[in-house]
């Protein structure tokens, strides 16, 4: 298995209930909303022009059926987005703030944000702030061929049918200024 690295945390607790129990490590969990990271989908909900032919589904999953197939250059509306992210597991590598080195922990969990990230360890959940100069964390990798975070777009086509588009990225006028998009004129 492949390590990745990220930066060097503290562990913050809150002793407003930020430490939750659970018996098991944390599976897979659907987040609504703005989760894009480095993927270009700023213009949700906004038109979007699709590129090539894609297939639409009927649910945001991957075994859904295809209820249609959307053309090149047909112009569709992007209405909610929805993202499936797999949880990493780690180990610590330095102790601090209530983990020991050697730990194993999961994340990043829902809460999870540009400076803290939430993992789950021993049955409970931490918010880790993000500091270059303390504790940190080997990632593992994910398996080949399964990705981190899956993201589906639910779309309405010109035509009424509503269906869900798999990680897009055939289409145009998705980003923060899709009007600088040479695709996006009519």
């Amino acid at each position: 298995m492949k390590l990745c690295r990220i930066l060097p945390v503290v562990v913050m607790l809150s002793l407003a209930g930020s430490a939750q129990s659970a018996p098991k490590p944390p599976g897979p969990y659907w987040v609504n909303g703005p989760l894009c990271g480095e993927d270009d989908c700023d213009n949700i909900p906004g038109r979007w022009r699709a590129l090539n032919m894609v297939d639409l589904r009927a649910k945001p999953l991957p075994e859904a059926p295809v209820i249609a197939h959307l053309a090149a250059g047909e112009w569709v509306k992007a209405q909610e987005k929805r993202t499936k992210v797999f949880p990493l597991r780690g180990k610590v590598r330095f102790a601090g703030g209530g983990l020991s080195a050697g730990d194993l922990v999961y994340g990043p969990m829902p809460g999870s944000d540009d400076d803290h990230e939430v993992i789950w360890t021993k049955g409970r959940t931490l918010r880790l702030t993000l500091d270059p100069d303390s504790s940190q964390i080997d990632w593992v990798s994910p398996p080949d061929g399964r990705p981190m975070k899956v993201m589906w777009v639910r779309i309405e086509s010109a035509n009424g049918v509503s269906g869900w588009l798999l990680d897009p990225q055939d289409f145009a006028c998705m980003g923060m200024n899709p009007g600088e998009d040479e695709h996006c004129a009519d």
